[in-house]
């Protein structure tokens, strides 16, 4: 029976040359270590083996986060972050002045508008905010999301 001519690196459990000083792998040295040292081949070969494993248990999180990612309409770095596919926020200030000056045209009260802090949706969302006159009289306004480029509606809720 001919002997084999591979051997396995002390460090990643590649396959080698028998005969080599370095891993072509790994670059570690492959010369034995002398009689009486403390370090075990066993031992190295199941710290290689937890490297081994480390990189491949990164490599699967990041393949099963990114298929849960896909299956919800959106990329890596927005399902890590939480942002919903589709979805915007929307300038409070802008939409503020909008309502305000749209009472103030039909009504020609001098209203405040208010919007919650993070006014967000999806093209479609009715989202609400209010106005207060100067009475102190509070109405609600339904604000409906038209496009993806942050255009509004709005109504004054009855």
């Amino acid at each position: 029976m001919a002997e084999s001519t591979k051997k396995e690196c002390v460090s990643c459990a590649e396959l080698i040359q028998l005969n080599a000083k370095k891993c072509r792998f790994c670059g570690e040295s492959q010369v034995e270590q002398e009689a009486g040292h403390d370090e075990k081949p066993e031992r190295v070969h199941s710290s290689a083996q937890a490297k081994k494993f480390y990189q491949n248990w990164v490599f699967w999180v990041i393949a099963v986060l990114s298929i849960l990612a896909a299956l919800n309409g959106q990329n890596l770095a927005q399902y890590v972050s939480g942002q919903v596919s589709g979805e915007l926020t929307l300038d409070n200030a802008k939409v503020e002045k909008i309502i305000h000056d749209g009472v103030k045209k039909q009504t020609g009260l001098d209203v405040k508008a208010e919007c919650p802090s993070r006014l967000a949706g999806k093209v479609g969302d009715v989202r609400q905010c209010t106005v207060t006159d100067d009475f102190g009289t509070v109405t609600f306004v339904d604000i409906t999301i038209q496009s993806s480029s942050g255009d509004i509606t709005w109504q004054v809720r009855n």
